[in-house]
């Protein structure tokens, strides 16, 4: 791998990010043009270089709890943890056990066991 010096000057910033584990991508004109991820960076100071964007995430969607299905949740406030033990649906409505929560409630003070919060990658309009 050749790394250009005036390059690593150039996209310190994103040389640095590199360094410390992020995705590195490079401008590629063919087609039209296409940002593409680039493993080893060689940081050419005539090339456009820039960390990877992380993509828009929004909450999940009635749909999306349909189809997940979560068996365990955690609350964030104290880590608490509650199995799901039924869903009665109901317009934006879910109960688990005896508790009835709106999806939006669901989404902003619980999360999946691991942390993950219950919010999945914005769908990109063409």
């Amino acid at each position: 791998m050749c790394i250009f010096k005036d390059g690593i000057k150039k996209h310190a910033d994103v040389a640095k990010q590199w360094l410390d584990g992020a995705v590195v991508q490079s401008w590629f004109d063919g087609d039209g043009g296409i940002w593409m991820d680039v493993p080893n960076p060689s940081f050419d100071g005539d090339l456009r270089w820039r960390v990877k964007p992380k993509p828009k995430m929004v909450p999940w969607t009635w749909e999306d709890w349909e189809r997940e299905r979560p068996e365990w949740i955690k609350r964030k406030s104290n880590g608490d943890q509650y199995r799901l033990v039924g869903v009665v649906v109901s317009d934006e409505l879910m109960q688990y056990g005896a508790m009835l929560y709106c999806i939006g409630y669901l989404n902003e003070n619980f999360t999946q066991l691991d942390g993950t919060p219950f919010e999945k990658p914005a769908e990109v309009e063409e």
